[in-house]
């Protein structure tokens, strides 16, 4: 299997069309259309819609109907390949007292909102996929929990954009994307003006967006979280730096958020923080004078003397008279796993360890301000 162009949406095997839309299916077509006719045409291979019930019915009907049946047309009449599309794929918003007619409370904008970023999360998660969203239909609500959730979630190849129909065409029914043969409509508002759909222009305006993906935290990536707690997750990625690592507790917190660190891992960190406050700089497992003793220090303070686990620590580590590589490095890739999980590649970077060169001391360089122990 040939593999595709990095990041040219077109020659990605597997390309989705998403289109958030209201009572107008018609803006499927012509996004197919105007798609089909750029330089670099992106024909999707597989088309999904989200909904309301009414938008469902007008989708069926005017899309897949036997007789009407307009995206088959628009294929036919261009030669285009055929594009997966069938009930299945339009999803029909559904809220607590079933599914809906419209988008106009709090708790039906957050069922909008859950799902698009539900199918943004999911598409955008297999790297053979080009993810093509289109805001042209719907409540403005719609178009922008769309855009928003592909600023959270896109990747280079992913696109966004807004079909533009020239006047005449716009909000006509019967209008369904331009014939390459003469085909005459009736133009409902101006005293049924006839029109023929091989005069109209239809193009696509690409709206540039800032991609987030890489400030988001893993484990949101595969969008089990809603709207709202995804959002909040990427502020929090972006938050001023600051660690807190309460002994007592035997917690961490950077950034207001949470970092799941088992103790062992947790007072390697608080070695390397002390080490950060008193400028002593970096450690390596095998350069750092007794590096073993500091770390067993740390870790005695959080979980005791006595416990099972630190004494057995404590034997290994006085038995081979130090730390070895393979120990050394677990605990700085467990520690990266953690932020990272918490705050994404780039978010994390403030908090981890650094070095200078292979073999060289790992060290932090957070401010001192930004790190607080408490130890009671």
């Amino acid at each position: 299997m040939p593999q595709p162009i990095p990041f040219q949406p077109s020659s990605y095997t597997k390309r989705i069309l998403l289109s958030v839309i209201g009572l107008t299916p018609q803006v499927i077509t012509e996004t197919i259309y105007a798609l089909s006719k750029q330089n670099d045409a992106f024909i999707p291979t597989e088309l999904y819609v989200i909904t309301t019930q009414e938008g469902y019915d007008r989708t069926r009907l005017t899309l897949l109907g036997e007789q009407t049946g307009w995206l088959k047309r628009l294929c036919q009449d261009y030669q285009l390949p055929s594009i997966q599309f069938n009930e299945s794929h339009i999803h029909v918003l559904t809220g607590a007292s079933g599914t809906l007619t419209d988008i106009r409370t709090e708790s039906d904008n957050q069922v909008l909102a859950d799902t698009i970023i539900d199918y943004v999360a999911r598409f955008t998660a297999d790297e053979n996929t080009a993810l093509h969203v289109s805001i042209a239909g719907g409540r403005k609500t719609m178009g922008y929990y769309a855009g928003y959730a592909l600023s959270l979630f896109g990747r280079p190849q992913d696109r966004l954009s807004h079909v533009l129909v020239s006047e005449d065409f716009e909000f006509q029914p019967d209008f369904f994307y331009p014939t390459p043969y003469s085909c005459v409509i009736f133009k409902s508002s101006q005293n049924n003006k006839p029109l023929d759909t091989k005069d109209a222009k239809v193009s696509l305006a690409d709206i540039p967006f800032v991609r987030l993906r890489h400030e988001l935290p893993h484990k949101l990536l595969n969008g089990d979280a809603s709207f709202s707690a995804t959002v909040e997750s990427a502020q929090a990625a972006l938050s001023p730096i600051g660690v807190v690592l309460n002994v007592a507790n035997k917690t961490l917190i950077a950034g207001n958020q949470p970092i799941q660190l088992s103790p062992v891992n947790l007072a390697f960190y608080w070695l390397m923080l002390a080490k950060n406050m008193n400028n002593a700089g970096g450690i390596h497992y095998k350069t750092t004078p007794d590096l073993h003793i500091d770390f067993l220090h740390y870790y005695s303070e959080l979980i005791g003397k006595h416990h099972g686990e630190f004494t057995e620590l404590e034997t290994k580590l006085m038995k081979q008279d130090g730390i070895d590589k393979e120990w050394f490095d677990e605990r700085i890739s467990r520690i990266k796993k953690a932020f990272v999980n918490a705050f994404g590649v780039k978010g994390a970077a403030p908090y981890l360890p650094t070095t200078a060169g292979r073999n060289q001391p790992r060290m932090l360089t957070l401010p001192k301000t930004a790190i607080t122990i408490v130890k009671e």
